[in-house]
């Protein structure tokens, strides 16, 4: 992880603001597709999250292999012992993993338990834009939702 651990409120408005830097990376209807990524995908990554997916020469995401990620291997983080819970880690292709949507939860002080896609703070829904998403993280730290 990064030395400056950004986590809670403060890694939600510091993925806001990145994502208001590069609104070409957004977007919110994958978890990670080669250079774009959606909200819980930005705040692993500003968190230092590692992917076990990484881009290529031409920013096509591989995995340690050579070949090409497909959707579900792209939203893989490398599996953190020290913050992951041991029941969210999996295996795949040798390498421990866990799915950036627990990460992202985790790291924001979500309800890990709520998928925040269709309910909860909504801040992983695929229809969010930069304004959407800056009143969700209003409602989600100011006690107006299931965070």
């Amino acid at each position: 992880m990064s030395t400056t651990e950004l986590r809670g409120r403060a890694l939600a408005e510091a993925t806001l603001e990145a994502i208001r830097r590069e609104p070409h990376r957004f977007d919110p209807t994958a978890w990670r597709y080669d250079a774009t990524m959606c909200f819980g995908a930005w705040a692993a990554d500003l968190a230092g999250g590692r992917w076990l997916a990484t881009p290529d020469d031409h920013g096509v995401l591989c995995l340690p292999d050579g070949r090409r990620a497909m959707s579900f291997e792209s939203s893989l983080l490398l599996a953190e012992p020290a913050i992951d819970p041991p029941v969210w880690i999996t295996h795949w292709e040798g390498h421990p993993v866990v799915h950036v949507q627990r990460r992202a939860a985790l790291l924001l002080h979500l309800n890990p338990a709520v998928c925040h896609m269709q309910g909860g703070t909504l801040l992983f829904g695929d229809r969010n834009t930069p304004d959407t998403l800056a009143g969700l993280i209003e409602a989600a730290y100011d006690g107006g939702s299931d965070a």
